[in-house]
């Protein structure tokens, strides 16, 4: 009997010892599979991440628990440097390259366990010391082939002629104020905007229209290769009403979008090749602002970019914007904060001004163009609340469709102010100075400013 009760005593005792050998070797191995569908952004070393661009990995599964961390080898798997998080969303978590150049194992650790989600080849850059450039897209005339933009919803353009003129890509020296004629764009139309990245790639983004199918494209430009390639198609809402997206902007040096819908609120993505879209963020409250029920938000033909604030992870949303029981929409600026999911407002109670934002090195400008004067209120203000925090100057020029060049501490924006051709104005936040080109172009789409 006591033979009988050790052996059994002995064979509990071996099933313990297995076991727990079992979870140790668990715990050392890499532990996971709770994300699953792992899709990480591919690189090598002639097209490496560059540090401090946002990265995007898809999946499912990811919380706010999850923690990121880059390492240089597999062997080295107790060593790495733990990367900053922009967002999460049950498909994806962004965080920004730390400064690190070669290939990189991204770890992901998640309710204590690890896992190997792949490898990504990183690149170090001095981005702050790249020279930056002004540059103009226009047409050797004033273009006469679209009589006006479509209205929301409706997707044709009524043209006026078949003869539709190439834009043109001029670089403007704004210490001279001449402009140097670099090339011709592919065919279309730019529509207001260009959006620049400045990681020393030479990419800028732009809408477009196609008058051959009558389509809006989001494209991408190569300034250095002098290559255009498509993002996607018909994906701005201003244009189609299946569409979702609302606007374009730059997020830690990244390419993303703001979509909108009634039953979905305000979402935050990424672009990916083909033009897939990555849910960054979770819906912000779109039907309840400010305790205030939305009855309708758009962004305009002129407000077609968000800006992002680094330090306060916001992005901020220029458009119009309507509550219930008011007769009429407002203009407005929105702020929609990755970190806390939450949203503010500013509105325009009077509709008096037309709001842009920029990024600059005193903060956060919210430029204030008079509807009825020719004049433009500058303001600092706080992304996260959008209060004010000082008035910088008020000046007497309507800035509208305003870029920020940090080289030079100023806003340009393009102005006929009467004329029959368009120039480029600029105000110099040092100096207080108001500038004008010394020439002219026929006709000025937008402008942008971009470092490479």
């Amino acid at each position: 009997m006591m033979k009988e009760v050790t052996s059994k005593s002995t064979i509990a005792l071996l099933s313990m010892v297995f076991l727990l050998l079992i979870v140790c070797c668990d715990d050392n191995a890499p532990e996971g599979g709770d994300i699953e569908s792992v899709e990480i952004p591919s690189s090598d070393a002639s097209s490496p991440i560059i540090s401090g661009q946002m990265i995007v990995v898809r999946g499912i599964g990811f919380n706010e628990n999850s923690k990121i961390w880059l390492q240089g080898s597999i062997a080295t798997k107790t060593s790495g440097v733990q990367a900053d998080i922009i967002s999460y969303s049950n498909e994806s978590i962004s965080f920004i390259a730390p400064k690190i150049s070669g290939n990189c194992n991204v770890v992901l650790e998640q309710n204590g366990k690890t896992q190997e989600l792949g490898q990504v080849y990183l690149e170090e850059r001095n981005i702050e010391n790249l020279p930056e450039y002004v540059y103009a897209i226009g047409y050797a005339k004033n273009p006469d082939s679209v009589d006006e933009l479509p209205s929301e919803g409706n997707s044709s353009y009524t043209t006026k002629s078949d003869n539709i003129n190439l834009p043109i890509l001029y670089l403007y020296d704004s210490q001279n104020g001449v402009f140097e004629n670099k090339n011709e764009l592919p065919h279309g139309e730019i529509i207001k905007f260009a959006l620049p990245e400045n990681d020393g790639n030479g990419n800028t983004y732009y809408f477009k229209y196609l008058p051959e199918t009558k389509q809006v494209g989001l494209y991408g430009y190569n300034i250095k290769e002098q290559i255009e390639n498509m993002v996607c198609m018909d994906w701005l809402n201003k244009f189609t009403n299946t569409a979702p997206g609302m606007a374009i902007g730059i997020i830690e040096n990244t390419l993303c979008g703001v979509e909108a819908s009634i039953n979905k609120g305000f979402e935050i993505v990424s672009f990916g090749k083909g033009g897939k879209t990555t849910l960054l963020k979770k819906a912000f409250p779109y039907d309840k602002i400010d305790g205030k029920y939305v009855t309708q938000f758009y962004c305009e033909d002129d407000n077609l970019i968000f800006t992002y604030d680094k330090e306060s992870r916001c992005v901020l949303l220029p458009g119009n914007i309507g509550f219930k029981d008011d007769d009429e929409s407002y203009s407005c600026v929105l702020s929609l904060n990755m970190r806390t999911g939450d949203v503010k407002v500013l509105r325009d109670e009077q509709d008096a001004y037309f709001y842009e934002v920029l990024a600059t090195k005193q903060g956060i400008i919210l430029v204030m163009a008079d509807k009825s004067n020719e004049k433009t209120i500058l303001k600092l203000i706080n992304p996260e609340t959008l209060e004010t925090i000082s008035v910088l100057d008020e000046v007497n020029e309507y800035i509208v469709f305003s870029i920020y060049n940090e080289k030079n501490n100023s806003i340009y924006w393009p102005s006929s102010n009467g004329m029959s051709e368009d120039y480029v104005f600029g105000y110099n936040f040092d100096s207080k100075q108001i500038n004008v080109s010394s020439n002219s172009l026929p006709y000025i789409e937008t402008l942008f400013s971009i470092k490479y």
